[in-house]
Formats: structure tokens, C-alpha cells, sequence
């Protein structure tokens, strides 16, 4: 997956492939809609997560991000809207 042209659904999958690893749990029983504490990811989880996101996407996430974003669902999205945005910025091009 190419960070800077993924998709929201490319995200996704690859957030539920994560998820999955950590919780030891199929990717087909990961949902994307449910609270990533209900799947099993605590504070460590989630910082281990948002370590392999910088690398992975080139980017800072601010402190509260997994505050903000609780399901899987949420963290692609907003991956998505900071990526597109960060690459528009260096691009010179209206956000």
C-alpha cells in the first residue's frame, strides 16, 4: 500500500491486518466500527500502533489522536484526510 495514494478502504484493511496481529484475532472477526478498546487494544496497543502509523504514513500524530479516533473506521479516515492534506501542503496545492 502507497500511504500518499491509499484509499479510506486501504487504510482500513490494513488498520484491520494491525489489529488483528495485536489481538491475536482473524481479520474477519476485527470490526471496524467498534471501539478499539472493545477489540482489545489498550494504551500500550495504541501506542505501539501509532508508532508503526508514523513510519508508515510519514507523519506526526498529535497526542490526542486515539482519543479523537476510537474505531478503526475513524483512525483510516482521519489518516487519510492528514495524509492527502500534509501531501497537498507540500505540493503547494488548496487543501
Amino acid at each position: 500500500m502507497d500511504p500518499i495514494t491509499a484509499t479510506v478502504v486501504e487504510i482500513r484493511d490494513w488498520m484491520v491486518e494491525r489489529i488483528a496481529a495485536y489481538t491475536e484475532m482473524s481479520t474477519d472477526d476485527v470490526d471496524p466500527t467498534a471501539d478499539l478498546v472493545d477489540v482489545g487494544i489498550d494504551s500500550l496497543h495504541k501506542a505501539e500502533i501509532g508508532l508503526e502509523i508514523e513510519e508508515m504514513f510519514k507523519i506526526e500524530l498529535e497526542p490526542e489522536f486515539f482519543r479523537r479516533c476510537v474505531t478503526i473506521d475513524d483512525v483510516a479516515k482521519a489518516l487519510h484526510d492528514q495524509v492527502h492534506a500534509e501531501e497537498a501542503g507540500r505540493l503547494g496545492e488548496p487543501e
